[in-house]
């Protein structure tokens, strides 16, 4: 077998390096899609709630909705490496803008702090309260099994982060801030939900912090109509993606019998 000199060990390690490189960024790319079509099928797991945004200039009263998990149709602009959680074409979301009607039509996908909309975004610091949030929260919020309980307390919960302009989220009518609750048809999801954000955001010793931090979790906008948290999980690569590091490996191959 022939020693290699120096030169040939680099050549061969910036041949790996360019490789490997390049199967990364091939396998991690960013979804190239920045919009979805979806259609709206209505709310699946969760109850009702009556709520009220005190500080609304178009309603500022109690009013009872829907609340929990939402069920989008997938239509068009599928995000390129990566899939919605987690129904396939089915989209499992929660509402991060109260006083806009969901609506079936095409979405921006962009960061949590730009939403809702309809207060020009609800800023970093409290979406990095819904990371908080859903970071320690003991239940999969987006598992088409969660309990009718666990979805309507989070999406309460959600509400209050999103709106709230008061330091602390205080849920209940009479008591709680800018946004208040009562009369949930499922008895506890009230006190559920403000024992999650007294646990887990208001009384977080880590608040501000990133530990919580999920780059999966995506909004999806849409100016005139309610704003969509959604999660993304990481499809397996199509097969043409590493057709297209072959070729590198093949090279590489020759390079290292070429010195041996």
């Amino acid at each position: 077998m022939v020693a290699l000199d120096e030169d040939s060990v680099m050549k061969i390690k910036l041949g790996v390096a360019s490789a490997l490189g390049l199967l990364l960024s091939v396998l991690a790319a960013p979804a190239a899609a920045l919009e979805i079509t979806a259609t709206y099928l209505g709310i699946g797991n969760g109850g009702n709630v009556q709520r009220a945004v005190l500080n609304s200039s178009s309603n500022p009263n109690f009013y009872s909705l829907g609340a929990g998990q939402m069920q989008l149709d997938i239509v068009s602009g599928a995000l390129d490496n990566f899939d919605l959680l987690p129904l396939g074409d089915q989209v499992i979301a929660y509402c991060i803008e109260p006083q806009e009607t969901v609506a079936s039509t095409t979405y921006t996908i962009t960061d949590i702090s730009q939403a809702p909309t309809n207060i020009g975004g609800m800023g970093v610091a409290r979406s990095q309260d819904i990371h908080e949030l859903l970071f320690h929260v003991p239940i999969d919020a987006f598992s088409p099994t969660l309990t009718d309980e666990d979805a309507l307390a989070l999406q309460i919960a959600l509400w209050e982060i999103s709106r709230e302009t008061e330091a602390s989220y205080i849920l209940a009518e009479g008591i709680g801030g800018n946004v208040q609750f009562r009369n949930p048809s499922i008895a506890g999801a009230i006190g559920k939900a403000q024992g999650w954000l007294d646990s887990y955001v208001n009384d977080d010793p880590n608040d501000g912090i990133n530990d919580g931090y999920d780059p999966d979790l995506l909004a999806l906008i849409k100016v005139g109509n309610q704003d969509l948290l959604v999660k993304r999980v990481h499809s397996v690569p199509a097969p043409a993606s590493w057709l297209l590091v072959l070729p590198l490996l093949w090279w590489l191959r020759r390079r290292v019998l070429a010195h041996a």
